[in-house]
């Protein structure tokens, strides 16, 4: 989650900003992939506090950036390499906060007394 949410709110601003007829291209690709595993690498030695503080840190930047959106940035779109063109809200909806509620789903499994 450390990994995810700041990379993906990385492009949510880009897709904001750059965003006019045509959808920018976000997404991952061959060294956004290399990336990835490498903060999942990192992620595996870092202590959960530091992990939890930093997914915090970019869950408060995702809701203030949220706040700031006017109405052509709701209607930029982004063109990602397998899910296609995507709204602004399509992407924060599916990459962050669906992302977040699976992986929130996962932690909560872990839990004694819960089925999972």
């Amino acid at each position: 989650m450390a990994e995810f949410v700041p990379y993906w709110l990385g492009h949510v601003r880009r897709v904001v900003t750059e965003g006019s007829n045509d959808p920018v291209p976000f997404g991952r690709s061959g060294p956004d992939l290399e990336a990835r595993a490498a903060g999942i690498e990192r992620g595996k030695r870092e202590p959960p506090a530091r992990l939890s503080a930093e997914v915090h840190r970019a869950i408060t930047e995702l809701s203030e950036l949220l706040k700031t959106i006017d109405a052509a940035g709701w209607a930029a779109r982004g063109r990602h390499p397998t899910q296609g063109v995507m709204p602004v809200g399509r992407i924060i909806e599916e990459l962050e906060v669906g992302h977040l509620e699976a992986h929130a789903d996962q932690l909560d499994s872990l839990r004694p007394g819960t089925a999972g």
